[in-house]
């Protein structure tokens, strides 16, 4: 069984004990069942992974000791994903698979045809943390405010935006190729507004793709985008090894 892996914000060094926050405290004992001796990895993208000694949990307080480094830091490169908010059960499916497929921003955008629940930053980056121990990450991406969809397109500058456009496009595996830098782009559950594509289209910074055929959910649409980023860049990652 694998050691329970926590993403920590402290500063993690050789000796050093840390006393875990009250959520974490209360994660290890009520949800996890942890007790006093067990071993955990700890991590983060500043100070890399760690191997760790529970040495205290009782109701109010849980305290670790670092025992080795696992893992170096290092830069952990990925896309920026523009995305119109959905409802809750399938955002947090869209931000756990985009965190294991490696995202490296998480833009949401204001569009007309959107989702205008209200979400709270906290949860989400909470997600955000969740996906991150699950798929070996030692880096979080970074969540940034809501904001509006052209605001958002023009402040991605040179390196443009990649756009799956329901309307057709060119090829995505070719546009990847040519902008490897851009950032992708998609739509609420709604689709674009007409006038949202038709200002999109305009934008010599803006490259329109096709996702084939058929129509795909939102979410779908930004997993393709990110799953096809990923497999075009994959030379230049440095994959774990397979655990038996």
């Amino acid at each position: 069984m694998r050691d329970t892996r926590l993403h920590l914000e402290a500063p993690l060094d050789a000796g050093a004990s840390l006393d875990l926050e009250p959520e974490t405290t209360h994660y290890l004992r009520a949800v996890l069942r942890a007790r006093a001796g067990q071993s955990l990895r700890v991590f983060n993208a500043t100070s890399g992974e760690w191997r760790a000694r529970l040495v205290r949990l009782d109701r109010h307080q849980a305290t670790i000791a670092l025992e080795e480094q696992l893992r170096q830091p290092i830069a952990e490169p990925g896309p920026t994903l523009f995305f119109a908010l959905l409802k809750k059960p399938r955002l947090d499916w869209l931000l756990e698979k985009a965190v294991e497929l490696g995202v490296a921003r998480l833009q949401p955008v204001r569009c007309r045809h959107g989702v205008v629940e209200a979400t709270k930053p906290d949860r989400l980056r909470q997600r955000l943390i969740e996906a991150a121990e699950q798929s070996e990450r030692l880096s979080l991406p970074e969540l940034l405010p809501e904001t509006d969809l052209i605001e958002a397109v023009h402040a991605a500058g040179e390196a443009g935006v990649i756009f799956a456009n329901e309307a057709g496009g060119a090829g995505l595996a070719s546009t990847l190729g040519r902008y490897p830098e851009a950032a992708l782009l998609v739509g609420p559950e709604g689709g674009f507004a007409a006038e949202e594509r038709t200002a999109l289209r305009a934008l010599e910074c803006v490259h329109p793709v096709s996702l084939g055929a058929t129509i795909l959910r939102a979410e779908t649409a930004s997993l393709m985008l990110l799953a096809c980023h990923r497999a075009l860049t994959a030379a230049a990652d440095q994959p774990r090894g397979a655990e038996g």
